[in-house]
């Protein structure tokens, strides 16, 4: 099982803080819209081995827990010459989950500052 957040003690038995542990996962866009993307949350995933150096199937956390508000970019390895080049491009904010569904919920970057710009929480052309 993967454990996405853990506790942070600086004493023995006092909670401090909790962060959140690294999780990624690839997934495929099966639904889009001006407001929503839907992704499907796999069942099975893959996990690096420290000891072996090498990558095995693992299965996926039943749960979403700590993906709240978690940034989803769009990886791509745009050329393939000597130096690696790999782009990220943030495309959303996932928001939610249907675990009946087994599927991630996202609003689109583009939609996520039109948000703003109407709830008056930013201004356009101001700069801060």
């Amino acid at each position: 099982m993967e454990i996405f957040t853990e506790a942070v003690e600086t004493e023995p038995g006092v909670l401090m803080d909790v962060s959140l542990s690294v999780g990624t996962f690839g997934t495929t866009m099966t639904e889009e819209d001006d407001d929503c993307m839907t992704f499907d949350y796999p069942k099975l995933g893959t996990k690096y081995g420290e000891k072996s150096g090498r990558w095995s199937d693992s299965p996926f956390p039943k749960t979403t827990r700590g993906f709240g508000v978690g940034a989803c970019f769009g990886v791509t390895r745009p050329s393939s010459g000597i130096i690696a080049s790999v782009e990220y491009n943030l495309f959303g904010t996932q928001y939610a989950w249907i675990e009946r569904r087994r599927v991630v919920l996202v609003t689109p970057i583009k939609r996520w500052c039109q948000l703003l710009v109407e709830r008056g929480l930013y201004q356009a052309g101001r700069s801060t």
